[in-house]
């Protein structure tokens, strides 16, 4: 089979592998209530998968995207400066700086940033929506005292009527009711975040998939071509579960989850797509260098939503502490082993 034929063959592959993968959690998982699944069975599955995600995203930035980054960097930078005799062996220190681990800190602090921004302008709409509806109950409250003094002698015998534990019912059901209501506000207020978080991981991982499939669209040989086609179907899939599973736990977004699978399996796709028409031996130090800085970005978007969103929250829960530690383990030792292929 020739090379051009292999890669369009990945083409279709890697978008099946990607759809069916992130295929899975949609449907599997309901967003009900408001994103809390309806069983508690559910929210245990759903936790779990979590702390396995986390494990994955981990070994994703650590194990996998930082050390591609620091040879794309020491690449990059060599052919740059030509300076091979001072080459320090690959690790990303070429010239004295690690730029790798200086681009993944910066995406990092960018997502940081952006999120802190975003949360400012919510705490400042909360406020003004406060003002809004303190001044709404104080006219409710005129408004009931104005009705109870016209209507006193007309309910007061049917207020006799009742008993102290209809009344006692009726209290009860207002202030559940009130929890109702304040629960549902409060899960709509972290909805813009989650959403926020969720997209920032799409477009990092697409970001990802896209130079990976023109890492394969690039390649001349044929056997490199059927290894490193091997190498990211493996994890192709995981990594579309993982990510569209973020997108599952959202209230409501059809169309957005919907668009996140599509987007996300067409990315690789779409990178070997580039990178067929672009096959060359040679080698472009400035498209290395923008690879290993948009990548190193992703890196740091990575480890954001590893330690702020995941490990936080499900390390927090009183529930199942041994367990979704296992599972943070196997999920990171999971995806240790399939880059290892």
């Amino acid at each position: 089979m020739e090379t051009v034929a292999l890669k369009g063959l990945g083409i279709g592959l890697l978008f099946a592998l990607s759809f069916v993968g992130g295929l899975i959690p949609l449907l599997c998982i309901g967003s009900h209530s408001h994103g809390v699944a309806g069983s508690a069975i559910t929210r245990r599955v759903v936790s779990l998968l979590n702390s396995a995600a986390a494990g994955i995203f981990l070994s994703i930035a650590l194990v996998h995207l930082l050390p591609e980054v620091r040879i794309i960097f020491d690449t990059s930078l060599n052919i740059t400066h030509h300076d091979h005799d001072h080459d320090e062996g690959g690790h990303g220190h070429s010239h004295g700086f690690d730029w790798a681990g200086f681009t993944a800190g910066m995406g990092f602090l960018l997502v940081v940033f952006v999120e802190q921004v975003m949360m400012l302008c919510l705490e400042r709409s909360e406020a003004s929506d406060s003002d809004n509806t303190s001044i709404d109950r104080t006219n409710l409250v005129k408004s009931t005292a104005s009705d109870s003094d016209t209507g006193v002698h007309s309910d007061y015998g049917t207020l006799r009527q009742r008993s102290p534990s209809d009344c006692k019912s009726e209290a009860s059901e207002a202030a559940s009711v009130t929890s109702s209501i304040t629960i549902r506000q409060g899960l709509d207020d972290l909805q813009p975040i989650s959403s926020f978080r969720a997209i920032i991981l799409l477009v990092s991982l697409t970001l990802h998939s896209i130079f990976e499939g023109l890492a394969l669209g690039l390649q001349l040989d044929k056997s490199d071509t059927v290894d490193l086609l091997i190498a990211i179907s493996i994890h192709k899939g995981i990594e579309s579960f993982t990510v569209l599973l973020r997108f599952a736990q959202l209230p409501g977004r059809t169309v957005l989850k919907w668009s996140s699978l599509v987007i996300f399996s067409l990315a690789s796709p779409l990178g070997i797509a580039i990178g067929i028409p672009l096959a060359d031996p040679s080698v472009n130090a400035d498209a290395l260098l923008v690879n290993g800085i948009l990548q190193g970005l992703a890196t740091g978007t990575f480890m954001f939503v590893t330690f702020v969103e995941l490990l936080p929250v499900e390390l927090a829960g009183k529930n199942d502490r041994l367990l979704k530690y296992l599972c943070l383990l196997a999920g990171f030792g999971l995806m240790c082993g399939l880059t290892q292929i």
